[in-house]
């Protein structure tokens, strides 16, 4: 049972990802989220919860699956941490918290296609049994550090 990964599954586009839980600190309804000039098209803009301004980027574009609407009461924005840095993750709604096993997760058999000039955030999938889905599992690292060093650079 402790071989067990934990995971956050969400909805994108009527589509289900993951995120790895472990970086997760919280979720919230998206509120206002003010736009920033001259930003990527993923990078939305930034928050301000409880005093601490984080940058929220749209999950949906980021990935290439087309920009996250906003609809109220459903809409959420994930709080993600990982050592210094804590970001925003727009999504479309956060559906649980589950675990998998390594048997669960299943890699890719050959290299998923990217296009040009983008990365692919897939790192692996899962079929869920209960929401009779398959989910992928998206690389959180490379989210990350894509949407750091774009603002950096």
């Amino acid at each position: 049972m402790d071989d067990k990964k934990k995971y956050l599954i969400l909805t994108l586009n009527n589509n289900y990802y993951c995120l790895p839980l472990s970086l997760m600190r919280e979720v919230i309804v998206a509120g206002e989220i003010t736009s920033l000039p001259n930003s990527d098209s993923s990078y939305v803009g930034v928050i301000n919860l409880r005093g601490e301004i984080i940058s929220v980027i749209d999950l949906g574009e980021k990935i290439g699956i087309g920009p996250t609407r906003i609809v109220p009461t459903q809409t959420c924005i994930i709080i993600a941490q990982k050592k210094d840095i804590t970001i925003g993750i727009l999504v479309d709604a956060v559906v649980a918290g589950k675990s998998y096993t390594p048997e669960e997760i299943l890699l890719p058999q050959t290299n998923i296609p990217e296009k040009a000039g983008t990365q692919n955030f897939v790192a692996a999938f899962t079929q869920d049994k209960e929401l009779g889905e398959l989910l992928l599992l998206l690389d959180f690292e490379k989210i990350i550090a894509s949407s750091h060093s774009k603002k950096e650079g």
